[in-house]
């Protein structure tokens, strides 16, 4: 599933496309306990209550991909004989209407669920007849050779509202706020099959966390049989980790760690209109260092420092590169530097001692006060 496989997706959920058949939900509290089940056609739902529902999934397939949004692929021993996705693959079959799949699923979300708050965990099936692109790249309305039938999940909190106080109309008075439980927006969720190419991809499932912390938990693994994701925090230290090993014998200097992330930068903004997220191979990431000004070559161990850090796959250039500003911090000091200010910055040895410089071509203030530089 790439971002146009997504965009047009997501256009989808809205009340208009009819995207979604029917949804089914079970409420549990803090202990894991199943306070309620339920099941309808979505059609039966009033507009008010569809609207928010159709808000909680479409949020589940939003985001960026690589971090929010990870493609996972099943291999071909899970399926064979994982439980997981043949359960998948039933619940997808049955339409959502078979009570014994569905009280299954909800056992096993439930058992690998971190009992934090109450849960809403919600399970849609839908339809997209995927209509035909012509040779100019235009859908041709009304026509379509593909159906695409997949399950939707959103894993949603459910807290107490915060205790306020409130104008009640029927008393005409100030009074404290009735505390209900609202259904917050989901925190991890997942679409099977994927949308890839436009089709349906049974060989992978589409994973949603809302905060890629959460990717270091092992719900994926636990839950779908699936390898967990590597998140961009620990792609971004992996990466920060083979830079300190490759110079650890003669620190890179402020001017190289400039020039990297540049070369990064350029990377990106080469690659920014791709369908997928563009990822640095091994050889390439030592291109970029070497055009950065790091001296690569006179490292013999980089394909074994490489595998050390990074592992045997590649680095996703959204998740290694410094966005537009050098962050530098010395002790508790911490400076957010412009990219394209960097050159007035210099490190320098005054009086013996070690220092970064900043050229002050212009008034300097501190706390909005101008200060004289002598």
């Amino acid at each position: 599933m790439n971002k146009k496989d997504q965009t047009e997706l997501k256009k989808q959920f809205n009340r208009k496309q009819k995207c979604i058949a029917r949804i089914c939900g079970c409420y549990l509290d803090i202990d894991g306990n199943k306070k309620l089940t339920y099941g309808t056609n979505f059609l039966n739902i009033p507009e008010e209550e569809d609207l928010k529902y159709m808000k909680i999934l479409s949020s589940v397939i939003s985001g960026r991909l690589g971090r929010q949004l990870h493609n996972c692929a099943y291999d071909t021993r899970e399926e064979m004989h994982g439980d997981m996705h043949r359960l998948l693959m039933g619940l997808r079959d049955s339409e959502l209407k078979d009570e014994n799949l569905l009280e299954l699923f909800y056992d096993r979300m439930i058992e690998q669920l971190h009992k934090e708050s109450n849960y809403l965990i919600l399970l849609a099936y839908g339809a997209y007849d995927v209509p035909v692109k012509g040779e100019d790249g235009f859908t041709q309305q009304g026509e379509s050779d593909t159906v695409y039938r997949y399950l939707i999940c959103a894993v949603c909190p459910v807290n107490l509202a915060d205790s306020a106080l409130s104008y009640n109309e029927a008393h005409n008075s100030i009074e404290s706020r009735f505390r209900d439980w609202i259904v917050d927006m989901p925190e991890r969720g997942f679409l099977f099959p994927a949308f890839t190419d436009r089709a349906p991809d049974i060989h992978t499932l589409m994973y949603y966390v809302k905060k890629s912390a959460m990717l270091e938990e092992s719900f994926l693994t636990d839950t779908f049989g699936l390898a967990e994701p590597v998140p961009d925090k620990a792609e971004k230290e992996a990466f920060h980790e083979l830079l300190s090993e490759i110079s650890r014998e003669d620190k890179v200097g402020l001017d190289v760690v400039n020039g990297i992330h540049e070369e990064l930068a350029r990377e990106l903004e080469a690659h920014q209109e791709d369908a997928v997220p563009f990822e640095l191979s091994k050889g390439e990431l030592k291109n970029v260092l070497e055009r950065g000004g790091m001296d690569v070559s006179a490292c013999s161990e980089f394909d074994e420092l490489y595998r050390e850090c990074c592992g045997d796959r590649g680095l996703t250039a959204e998740n290694i590169v410094q966005h537009k500003k050098l962050d530098i911090r010395i002790r508790n000091i911490r400076l957010s530097v412009p990219q394209e200010e960097a050159g007035f910055l210099e490190t320098r040895i005054v009086d013996g001692k070690k220092c970064l410089v900043i050229t002050a071509d212009d008034d300097m203030t501190v706390n909005g006060v101008p200060v004289d530089i002598r």
